[in-house]
């Protein structure tokens, strides 16, 4: 048997070990090359792409390409759908989330697990007007990751979150144009002289078309015969405000406006005393010279289903219907007192007028009977005309 003395041992140490470190070097310098050159094209890529979705997949693909051993996740703090990536919403209600802090400071957090020995870093997703989300990093245990991968991890999110930036101001472009063309579109057909079911109708299809909302109740306060408010619920207000059991939702809402007509924004409505089927809702105020006359509510059964754009869109949406709804309210009023005497609240002569002449072409006969009420001058002229009144 050959045996090896501790000189030539010591040797063959530093023969390997130099030998490996060459190696290792030699791929590492290729994995350099190849990680530099993936995000180089997937920078150029990302000037001609305005979907933030697109960008992500981008992004997950060239990262899954380099680390594949990595698992990723974005948290972002709005909601995606119709995407196979694994985007979640941001927890803004878990303070003690790394998470959360790395979208609140817009500083990367590293977290270490020692239940699974793996390391977790949370980058955010960061242009200049804000922080839009987190990339989540979970690296396995047999991967030890050094500052230069730290380093380039972090500064591919900075890419991706001005990227992000990018896209998200030019769809919110894209929505605030559309939503501007909708307003537009609505003040023309709230122009057109309508009665107030018809201005219902519209407003229903304009919200429907804008939010995707599963219900919408308009309501109108008016005063019953003891001088109380009276709540109407209008025919077309969808299913779901037209059974009883939405009355004690109305009713609660109303009382809330009453006492501070502001609009209402909920993405996870809660009451204790009532049960909904809808979890995120909008409740808008209708007022005529600071005075509720009526509101509109907007539902949906999921959470957070409504945007802060969307709540922004249907305000000033609202503000408009109010408008149309005032003058409809108004037309009626000088309609009816132009047919109406201001004392005895009785019709007046020309609608008796119009009401013979429609009788006259549409039926075959009638009657028709005069009360007279003899000597009644010597009333005014003994009392006085107010008495008489």
């Amino acid at each position: 048997k050959q045996t090896l003395n501790n000189e030539t041992v010591v040797q063959l140490d530093h023969a390997l070990a130099s030998h490996f470190k060459k190696v290792t070097s030699f791929y590492y310098e290729q994995f350099l090359r190849k990680r530099n050159k993936s995000l180089f094209e997937l920078s150029t890529n990302l000037h001609s792409i305005y979907d933030t979705v697109d960008v992500l997949e981008r992004f997950y693909r060239t990262m899954k390409l380099l680390y594949p051993a990595f698992h990723y996740r974005f948290l972002m703090s709005h909601e995606y759908e119709d995407t196979e990536l694994p985007i979640y919403m941001m927890d803004h209600n878990d303070k003690e989330s790394l998470g959360t802090k790395a979208f609140m400071s817009n500083v990367l957090e590293i977290e270490k697990r020692s239940s699974t020995n793996e390391t977790v870093l949370f980058v955010p997703l960061a242009g200049k007007q804000g922080v839009y989300g987190v990339l989540e990093i979970i690296v396995p245990h047999y991967y030890h990751l050094i500052d230069d991968e730290i380093n380039f991890l972090s500064h591919a999110s900075e890419m991706i979150g001005r990227a992000v930036e990018r896209t998200t101001l030019y769809q919110s472009s894209n929505r605030l144009i559309n939503d501007l063309q909708n307003i537009n579109t609505a003040s023309r057909d709230f122009n057109q002289n309508l009665d107030r079911a018809e201005i219902s109708e519209k407003v229903k299809k304009h919200i429907v078309n804008s939010c995707d909302a599963d219900e919408i109740g308009l309501v109108f306060i008016s005063q019953n015969k003891n001088g109380g408010d009276q709540l109407l619920i209008t025919e077309q207000s969808t299913n779901y405000f037209q059974l009883n059991q939405a009355q004690d939702f109305v009713q609660f809402l109303y009382d809330r406006l009453k006492e501070k007509p502001e609009p209402i924004f909920s993405g996870n409505f809660r009451q204790d005393q009532l049960l909904l089927p809808y979890k995120s809702m909008m409740v808008m105020p209708m007022l005529n010279s600071e005075k509720l006359f009526g509101f509109i509510i907007i539902t949906h059964e999921k959470p957070y289903h409504f945007s802060f754009e969307q709540y922004k869109f249907v305000q000033s949406f609202v503000q408009h219907a109010s408008l149309a709804y005032a003058n409809s309210i108004l037309k009626d009023k000088l309609r009816k007192t132009a047919i109406t005497d201001y004392l005895t609240k009785l019709y007046m002569r020309n609608f008796l007028d119009e009401q013979i002449d429609s009788h006259m072409q549409t039926s075959k006969g009638g009657r028709f009977i005069l009360l007279d009420v003899d000597d009644f001058k010597l009333i005014n002229d003994h009392y006085g005309h107010y008495v008489g009144d």
